[in-house]
């Protein structure tokens, strides 16, 4: 079976300015880099993990064996931090 969780890119200088921005390819903003470590985090706390390797991971843990994103730099960022979060257990607020 598979399963698929979407989660949306944090705050980007658009949004913080109150601009809707479609396919405009603005950064995060250091509370939307803050917001995606957050989500990562809670992801984290409840058990999910990123692995490619296929490696053995303890029982109850839902392993993500990939993350998609759009190639807008907002949504890349975005996945990055969960990416690192959730491989290393690292904050992610570095990104």
């Amino acid at each position: 079976m598979v399963n698929i969780f979407v989660a949306r890119h944090g705050q980007d200088t658009d949004n913080a300015n109150g601009i809707l921005n479609g396919h405009r390819n603005g950064p995060l903003t250091d509370l939307g880099r803050q917001q995606a470590a957050n989500v990562a985090q809670k992801m984290l706390d409840a058990g999910f993990r990123f692995s490619t390797s296929g490696g053995v991971v303890a029982e109850g843990k839902t392993i993500l064996s990939a993350i998609y994103s759009s190639p807008l730099i907002r949504a890349l960022h975005t996945a990055r931090i969960f990416a690192d979060v959730l491989k290393n257990g690292a904050s992610g607020e570095g990104e």
